[in-house]
């Protein structure tokens, strides 16, 4: 066994401190830099009713950041959305959108800055052909989860937007909750 005298343990000890002080004083990782809110323009939903979604992605950061002009459903917006047991409901619909960076489907957010948007989609009981629909097989309660993402590699960002952060996310927001009735 080493024993280790007295001065090496405070200078362990210290040096931990040091080190973990740093950590905490590093700038953020990923999307803390960006905030996404989401807010349902109402609480309670009917069959048959499209449900809308208010988001705001906020530039909370020192920083200008590139982030999309758009905040489409599927390309730059995610969301999940389970039941009270957890359950998560099906998307109908496909997906379409661009999956190359041009500059004028994204803008530049000075600090405090933000892109707002409202999503809308179709709730129903069933499958359905329409383009955004979720199929909600109850009624009751249902959570969702928002995140803001670029699906694109990083390379493909900062080759269009030298310098200039891109934070391809994710970006969480808090979840909310809606009833169906």
């Amino acid at each position: 066994m080493v024993k280790i005298r007295p001065s090496f343990k405070l200078l362990i000890v210290l040096s931990i401190g040091i080190l973990d002080g740093l950590a905490r004083q590093s700038p953020p990782q990923g999307g803390q830099e960006l905030t996404l809110e989401v807010k349902p323009t109402r609480s309670v939903y009917a069959r048959n009713d499209l449900v809308e979604l208010d988001l705001t992605l906020r530039n909370v950061g020192k920083q200008p950041q590139v982030v999309a002009r758009r905040l489409s459903l599927g390309m730059r917006i995610e969301l999940k959305i389970s039941d009270s047991l957890g359950k998560p409901l099906r998307r109908c619909g496909r997906i379409s959108d661009e999956l190359s960076v041009f500059t004028a489907n994204y803008r530049t957010l000075a600090p405090g800055e933000s892109v707002r948007t409202r999503l809308v989609f179709l709730v129903t009981i069933q499958k359905t052909r329409l383009r955004g629909g979720y199929v909600f097989e109850t009624v009751g309660k249902y959570k969702i989860e928002a995140a803001y993402y670029l699906p694109l590699p990083e390379r493909e960002y900062e080759k269009v937007f030298p310098g200039i952060r891109v934070i391809r996310g994710p970006v969480q927001a808090d979840p909310v909750r809606i009833d169906l009735k």
